[in-house]
């Protein structure tokens, strides 16, 4: 049997055995379940852009600013939480007079790091204002074990589809049975869902040496099809 004949006789048997679970009778039902979560963690995104006449002077002023900011973190932040990413040195183009430019040099760097402290939050975002050329993109925060918490969710939003199944099998007088499939839905689509009522991506200053990080909401969603019997 050629390649081009297995693939059509397992096309069909997988057609077949597809068709022959959704012509039983059955029952699909959603499940959905979420955790509110207190963040633990405070990510930074900060970049560096030096911009000059010359190559070597950009280069050499764009290392003086990345090496300073990087020695303050490291006064109070583990090597292995700090990351550098997306070194850039390119010619910087402006449109003027109605043409693009060459206007010297710029270098680029994007710089973060994280802490779990959140009393240094207002400390470290004064100092990162006194250095040159720096700009703090983001603040965020977020959850250290949010795979284990989604794991939770999803045993959770489980239960509630089985539970919500033997309510409807019960209510129809028929038997539920094994199940049949079980998708679980995107974690987007169930965020787009509830839109509203997701975290800010911002962190709120409530004193001067403390910000609320509030809670995040981690949802789950599943679709489950049982299998019924009238017996």
């Amino acid at each position: 049997m050629n390649k081009l004949a297995s693939l059509l006789v397992f096309t069909l048997l997988a057609s077949l055995s597809a068709f022959s679970e959704t012509d039983l009778p059955h029952i699909t039902v959603y499940g959905t379940a979420e955790e509110l979560v207190v963040p633990d963690e405070l990510n930074w995104s900060l970049s560096v852009k030096t911009m000059g006449a010359s190559v070597e002077g950009v280069a050499t002023n764009h290392l003086r600013d990345v090496s300073s900011v990087l020695a303050y973190l490291k006064k109070s932040i583990p090597d292995k939480e700090i990351k550098t990413s997306y070194m850039q040195l390119n010619e910087n183009w402006v449109y003027r007079d109605r043409s693009n430019v060459q206007d010297g040099y710029y270098a680029y760097t994007e710089i973060s790091f994280k802490f779990t402290d959140f009393t240094k939050y207002l400390d470290c975002w004064k100092q990162l204002s006194k250095f040159n050329n720096l700009r703090i993109n983001r603040v965020r925060f977020d959850i250290s074990n949010r795979n284990e918490i989604q794991n939770k969710a999803r045993l959770k939003a489980v239960s509630a589809a089985r539970g919500k199944a033997e309510a409807l099998a019960k209510a129809l007088g028929v038997s539920l049975l094994e199940p049949l499939a079980v998708e679980e839905i995107s974690t987007d689509t169930v965020r787009l869902r509830r839109y509203e009522d997701t975290e800010s991506p911002q962190p709120a200053v409530l004193s001067e040496n403390s910000i609320e990080p509030g809670t995040q909401r981690i949802t789950s969603q599943v679709e489950l099809t049982f299998r019924i019997s009238t017996k």
